[in-house]
């Protein structure tokens, strides 16, 4: 076994971080705060680099890549917002929860929240509400399990469970549990 993977031989891990595995991590949680303060202030650019920047060092990480697919929701870019936020799930399902501040349904369900929002505006544009019926269904209907999912996850989330109802309106099959 070489000095650089684990005693499973199967995982490389970098040997700068083999006597503390989290010393990569060292300083993020401040250029997260820079990089919440660029988006506050409306550099979006800078903001957006930082947060790439961060996600670069550690890609796992769910808060980040959760704001960089907010930033990119506000700036229209949808589908990158939507790889991020459905990136930030997969950390989130996987134990990537970063900051410990907030309980982990609540992080989720905003992640939940999140795409589910995202798709909302995907159903939203034109290509998708003049396309293909069955790919503006299977989008709303995406979107409401997900925004189904905020809202069970965090109760006091009303902007999901506003549109887990409205959204399921006039659909033909039952909400999701």
């Amino acid at each position: 076994m070489s000095a650089d993977q684990d005693q499973r031989g199967s995982t490389p891990v970098p040997a700068d971080t083999q006597a503390e595995p989290e010393a990569h991590l060292e300083g993020l949680g401040a250029r997260f705060m820079a990089a919440l303060e660029l988006v506050r202030r409306g550099e979006i650019d800078d903001a957006t680099g930082e947060l790439n920047a961060i996600l670069s060092v550690e890609p796992r990480l769910a808060e980040p890549r959760m704001e960089l697919a907010r930033v990119l929701l506000d700036s229209g870019r949808l589908d990158e917002s939507e790889a991020q936020a459905r990136e930030a799930l997969r950390s989130l399902k996987a134990g990537g929860q970063w900051v410990e501040e907030l309980p982990e349904p609540v992080v989720t369900g905003l992640a939940h929240g999140l795409l589910a929002e995202i798709l909302r505006q995907i159903a939203d544009t034109d290509a998708v509400i003049f396309g293909d019926p069955e790919r503006f269904r299977a989008i709303t209907k995406e979107a409401r399990t997900h925004f189904e999912a905020a809202a069970h996850l965090d109760p006091d989330n009303q902007h999901a469970s506003y549109h887990a109802f409205f959204i399921g309106l006039g659909q033909d099959d039952e909400p999701a549990d």
